[in-house]
């Protein structure tokens, strides 16, 4: 399940009938549940991805959400007008999601001595989804055989969810993928604003223990 189109917070964790449940979500490390974890009551699985292409997809994806009630609030529309603008904005940690920088030291900081904790890099899933999908089967729990790890891997490819026929109440599989690649942002992100990126980049992740590929 997921916060987004349909419900949210423990409405949407009572609705799951699966178990053990999944529950997608981005609030805040300091909002992760903790201490469930401790208790061995569950396991998290972050998924974190360079902070370039993030922002050249949020832009593309929250242009198309615009019209979608609630998504994005109006005093936040401004932002959206280009892709500087918005660039300027998603370094400073001013969207309507609020700062990637801090979301990401924030659950490195948190998770980082945690047994039940599981990082993964989307550019590391790219680079070798074979090894990356048996890393997270494991640690899940699990043992398939690699006939099973290469059908995950398969459904679970950018153009295969892409293709999928499958649609949220309001957005279309169009608008929720793009185009997923790596190192896209080069296509987009002026000299002047990478060289901006990288300067608060060096600087406030300087303490993060997670290494990012910028370019495929």
């Amino acid at each position: 399940q997921s916060e987004f189109f349909g419900c949210s917070g423990l409405e949407c964790v009572r609705r799951l009938k699966t178990r053990p449940r999944l529950y997608n979500t981005h609030l805040p490390s300091d909002l992760a549940p903790t201490q469930a974890i401790d208790q061995g009551r569950g396991r998290i699985v972050f998924i974190a991805r360079n902070p370039k292409d993030v922002c050249v997809s949020f832009f593309h994806a929250f242009r198309k959400f615009v019209e979608i009630p609630g998504m994005v609030k109006p005093a936040m529309l401004a932002r959206f007008a280009d892709l500087a603008t918005f660039t300027k904005a998603f370094i400073a940690g001013d969207t309507n999601m609020g700062g990637w920088f801090g979301h990401v030291v924030g659950y490195d900081q948190v998770l980082k001595h945690r047994p039940n904790s599981f990082v993964i890099l989307y550019e590391d899933m790219k680079q070798a989804p074979v090894a990356e999908t048996k890393r997270l089967v494991e640690f899940l729990g699990y043992s398939f055989d690699d006939e099973k790890i290469k059908s995950i891997v398969e459904q679970a490819s950018f153009s295969s969810m892409k293709s999928n026929s499958f649609t949220r109440p309001q957005v279309s599989t169009d608008e929720l993928f793009r185009k997923g690649q790596v190192g896209d942002w080069v296509n987009s992100i002026p000299p002047e604003l990478n060289q901006l990126f990288d300067s608060v980049f060096q600087t406030k992740m300087a303490d993060c223990g997670l290494k990012f590929q910028f370019i495929e």
